[in-house]
């Protein structure tokens, strides 16, 4: 089975203008203070600034159940997408029915909704870089260059509109930089032949303009043997791409352009079905 995604996302924001849905984490500056004022305490190394509520103020202060965590602590949790979350927070829980990646279930505060329906819309929705994704199946997508993941507890209605009853998980992508050329190759090798491949590089391309590029590849065996035929089923192949766009063209416009590129090759789905107690279940076994 073969499944693909692709999208162009394009965020403009000018001075007094709403920020965009996603989160972005950053050290909260203190304010100007008056001539022969004290000067405040330095603040404290985790404070950040999250706009769950289309603004930036702090995390400790902001009035909504949520957990927020950069990329960094992404990669120590080996967080790779949302199915892991439950690693950083336990209020997510997270479930896929063996018969197709259209079926998953993200729960949020024991809150979402189950079952294998694929026209069914999820009660938490998940938004990459301020854009719904309509399907919780999004959820299998492995994480491309996100630079920060927020999860948002309880309804979320009033700023995030319908299918955010459970809750609303904001994805944000890591922002390009005119300041530096920067870039990481990162591999890892598990059981079953799980191999993951990551790699992104930030190039400046002036003061005012940047492109950051950034791919994923990942492969791993079935965890299942079919003896009929002698292979392991349920394998997987992922491959993904994200480009970046940024320009300034002035201190108050901004303008930032991200393309995004998926495609997931799977040899699905293998299942057991439960046969019921019965008089005849001797013959059916």
């Amino acid at each position: 089975m073969g499944k693909w995604h692709a999208s162009l996302i394009t965020l403009a924001t000018c001075a007094g203008a709403l920020p965009a849905g996603a989160a972005f984490a950053q050290v909260a500056r203190p304010e100007a203070l008056p001539f022969g004022s004290a000067v405040p305490p330095e603040p404290a190394s985790d404070e950040i600034l999250v706009t769950a509520r289309r603004r930036d103020e702090s995390r400790q202060t902001a009035p909504i159940a949520l957990t927020a965590v950069d990329g960094a602590a992404l990669a120590r949790t080996h967080v790779d997408m949302i199915a892991d979350l439950g690693a950083i927070d336990p209020s997510v829980t997270f479930s896929a029915a063996n018969i197709g990646s259209s079926t998953a279930n993200l729960i949020v505060r024991g809150l979402g909704t189950t079952g294998s329906n694929r026209t069914f819309e999820g009660s938490v929705g998940v938004f990459i870089d301020g854009v719904y994704r309509t399907r919780a199946a999004a959820a299998l997508q492995t994480f491309v260059d996100i630079g920060e993941v927020q999860v948002l507890r309880g309804p979320q209605g009033t700023l995030f509109g319908k299918n955010t009853t459970g809750g609303a998980v904001l994805l944000s992508s890591e922002r390009p930089s005119t300041d530096r050329s920067a870039g990481f190759v990162d591999a890892s090798y598990g059981s079953y032949n799980a191999l993951t491949l990551r790699a992104a590089e930030n190039i400046p391309l002036s003061e005012r303009a940047a492109i950051r590029v950034a791919g994923v590849i990942t492969h791993t065996d079935g965890f299942f043997r079919d003896v009929t035929r002698g292979r392991r089923v349920n394998d997987d192949t992922t491959r993904a791409a994200k480009v970046q766009l940024l320009l300034d063209p002035a201190p108050s416009v901004s303008i930032h352009l991200i393309g995004d590129y998926t495609r997931s090759v799977g040899n699905c789905c293998y299942a057991t079905s439960l046969i019921t107690t019965g008089p005849l279940q001797p013959l059916i076994e």
